[in-house]
């Protein structure tokens, strides 16, 4: 929570969803070849 909250003022919550999306994207591609 306070990585949030220090982020939320710099960044828009859109913007973290987005980065978030991004590195779940890479981590998904590297799940699926390794499975």
């Amino acid at each position: 929570e306070r990585f949030l909250s220090g982020q939320t003022d710099a960044l828009t919550l859109d913007e973290l969803i987005e980065e978030f999306e991004l590195k779940i994207d890479s981590s998904d591609k590297h799940w699926l070849n390794s499975e």
